[in-house]
C-alpha cells in the first residue's frame, strides 16, 4: 500500500506553486499525455467521447466504441480487447453520440439502415446499451437496442442529452416524400422505450418550408429540464445559413418565453455561412453557442440571456469572432469553467487547439501567455470533444495521427490551472511546503507566512475546510478519506496551491 502511495504521489508532484504555464501534456497520460486507438488501418472518424462514474474514457467512432482507463490505457475487459463493433443489424451502422447513465451504462446512438442497402433500406435511429464492461445490456428497448424510423422514409440520431430523470433526449434530422425535410427530438425512458408524453407520441416535428434547410448539430438540458437545440439554418435565402437556437419546454413544444416563438436565428456579420457546433449552459442560465464561419473561415461564438435576446455584456454585442490561423478555424466544442472562463476546443489550418476566453468573451492571455495551446504538427488533426477529468485536467479528444500518420480516435490529457478557487495570486516570496507528504494524521507548512488564511479543497473543486493558520501550527488531516488534496494557503498579497496526499 505505501509503495502505491509514493508512486500515486510521484504522479501528482506535491508541490505546486500553480505560476507555470498553462497546458502541459500529462506525461503520466497514456504515451507521452496521449492516447490513441491504434486501430491498424486508422480510424473513420472521431463521433464523441464521455467519462464513466470511474473516470474511464469511453470513445466512440462511426461503427466502433473503444474503452481506455484512467491512466489512457486501453482497457482490454471492455467488449473484445477493448473494443465495442457496432452491429445494429444491416449496414450503415453510424455512431453519433455518446452517453453515460448514473448507473454507469453506456449508450451509443445514431443510425443504420433498416434493410439491407442493396434493397433500398432507409435509415432510422438506432440506440443501444452496453454495461460497463462493453456488454450488450439486453434489459435496455428489445434485447439492448431501439431502433425506430416513425416517419417512414430518412431518419438518423445526430445529437443525444440526457435528463435529469435519466430519460433520453435525441435528435436529428429526416426526410419524407410525403412531408418533406423536418428535424426532430424525440425522448427515449431510461430503459430504452419511446415515451409518449414528450411531444406528439413521443416526437417534436418542425417541418420547414420549401427551399429552407434546419440541420440539428448540437443539444444541451437545462436544469428544469428544458431542451436546447443547436440548428445550422437558413435566413433570408437558400444559401444564407446562420446560427440557430431552438428551445423546446420539458414536454416537447416550441418554448414561448424563449424569444416569442422559441426559434432564434443569428447571423454572424459579414458571414454568409455560419455553423454551431457546441452548445453549453452557464451556471448564470446563459447559453453560449459556438462554431464556425465558413466565409473567412473564422470561429464564432455566441452569448444568448435565458430569454433568447444575445447578452450585449458579451464581446462585441453578444458575438464573438476569432480569427487565429487566418484560415479554417473551428470550435467543435466548449466548456464553462468555475470561474466563468470558456474554454474551447477546435482546431485551425495546421494544428488542433484549445483556448481560453475570460468570461466577457476576450481572449484570455493568462493562459500560455497567448490564450491558445496548439496540438502536434500534422494538419487535419483536430479537437471535437472537451471534458474535465479534474478541475486542474482536461481532456480533448478528437482525431491525431499516429506514428505511421494515420488518423487516429485520440485523446491528449492537459494540466490546466482551470479551477478558480485555488488560482495563483502573484506567489509567496518564498516557496510554502507541506510535511510530511503523504500524511496520516497531522501536516505542517514550511517557509509558509507567518499568518495565512488556509483552504481544503478536493478534486472536484469542493471547498471541505477552512482556517486562520500560525506558521508553526500544525493541521489534523486525520478525518479526511484516502486521495489527493489541494492546500491553498492565502494572505493579502499572494496565494500558493499545494498538492497533498492523504494516506
Amino acid at each position: 500500500m505505501k509503495r502505491n502511495y509514493i508512486i500515486l504521489l510521484l504522479c501528482f508532484v506535491c508541490k505546486t506553486s500553480f505560476a507555470q504555464s498553462d497546458g502541459q501534456l500529462d506525461s503520466m497520460f497514456g504515451i507521452n499525455g496521449v492516447c490513441l486507438s491504434n486501430f491498424q488501418t486508422g480510424a473513420l472518424n472521431f463521433s464523441s467521447m464521455e467519462l464513466d462514474y470511474q473516470q474511464n474514457i469511453i470513445m466512440a467512432s462511426v461503427n466502433k466504441a473503444i474503452k481506455f482507463n484512467n491512466h489512457g490505457l486501453r482497457d482490454t475487459t471492455f467488449g473484445n480487447h477493448g473494443i465495442f463493433e457496432f452491429n445494429f443489424g444491416f449496414e450503415n451502422n453510424i455512431c453519433k453520440s455518446v452517453l453515460v447513465q448514473n448507473n454507469g451504462r453506456i449508450i451509443l446512438g445514431g443510425s443504420s439502415a433498416t434493410t439491407s442497402p442493396f434493397g433500398g433500406g432507409e435509415l432510422q435511429v438506432s440506440i443501444t446499451r452496453l454495461l460497463n464492461n462493453g456488454i450488450i445490456d439486453s434489459t435496455f428497448g428489445n434485447n439492448g437496442k431501439f431502433e425506430f424510423n416513425p416517419f417512414p422514409d430518412r431518419c438518423s440520431g445526430l445529437t443525444m442529452a440526457l435528463q435529469s430523470d435519466g430519460k433520453i433526449i435525441v435528435a436529428g434530422g429526416y426526410y419524407s416524400t410525403t412531408l418533406g425535410s423536418a428535424i426532430y427530438a424525440m425522448r427515449i425512458t431510461s430503459d430504452g422505450a419511446l415515451d409518449l408524453s414528450f411531444g406528439n407520441n413521443g416526437i417534436f416535428m418542425y417541418v420547414y418550408p420549401p427551399n429552407t434547410t434546419n440541420v440539428i448539430t448540437c443539444c444541451a438540458i437545462q436544469p428544469d429540464d428544458k431542451i436546447l437545440l443547436g440548428v445550422y439554418t437558413s435566413l433570408g435565402s437558400p444559401s444564407n445559413f446562420v446560427f440557430g437556437l431552438i428551445r423546446l419546454t420539458s414536454i416537447g413544444s416550441f418554448d414561448p418565453d424563449f424569444a416569442g416563438n422559441g426559434f432564434v436565428k443569428t447571423d454572424i456579420p459579414m458571414q454568409p455561412i455560419d455553423v454551431p457546433n457546441a452548445l453549453k449552459i452557464q451556471a448564470d442560465g446563459k447559453i453560449l453557442l459556438g462554431g464556425k464561419t465558413k466565409n473567412n473561415n473564422l470561429m464564432a461564438i455566441c452569448r444568448y440571456n435565458t430569454n433568447g435576446t444575445l447578452d450585449s455584456s458579451f464581446a462585441e454585442h453578444g458575438i464573438d469572432t476569432l480569427n487565429i490561423s487566418l484560415d479554417d478555424d473551428i470550435i467543435n466544442d466548449l466548456i464553462v469553467l468555475q470561474d466563468g472562463k470558456i474554454l474551447l476546443v477546435g482546431s485551425t489550418a495546421s494544428n488542433a487547439c484549445v483556448i481560453r476566453l475570460n468570461s466577457n468573451g476576450t481572449i484570455d492571455h493568462t493562459f500560455n501567455s497567448d490564450g491558445i495551446i496548439t496540438f502536434g504538427n500534422s494538419m487535419g488533426e483536430y479537437f471535437i470533444k472537451a471534458i474535465l477529468m479534474t478541475p486542474t485536467k482536461l481532456l480533448a479528444g478528437g482525431m491525431i495521427k499516429d506514428g505511421n500518420q494515420y488518423f487516429q480516435l485520440g485523446v491528449a490529457a492537459y494540466d490546466f490551472n482551470l479551477f478558480s478557487g485555488i488560482e495563483d495570486a502573484g506567489g509567496m516570496q518564498e516557496a510554502a511546503s507541506i510535511y510530511p507528504n503523504p500524511s496520516r494524521n497531522s501536516i505542517q507548512f514550511k517557509q509558509a507566512p507567518v499568518s495565512f488564511n488556509m483552504s481544503v479543497c478536493d478534486l472536484t473543486g469542493k471547498l471541505l475546510a477552512q482556517k486562520q493558520m500560525q506558521a508553526s501550527e500544525s493541521y489534523d488531516v486525520s478525518t479526511l478519506q484516502e486521495g489527493l488534496y489541494f492546500i491553498k494557503l492565502q494572505t493579502t498579497e499572494a496565494t500558493q496551491v499545494i498538492k497533498f496526499l492523504k494516506q
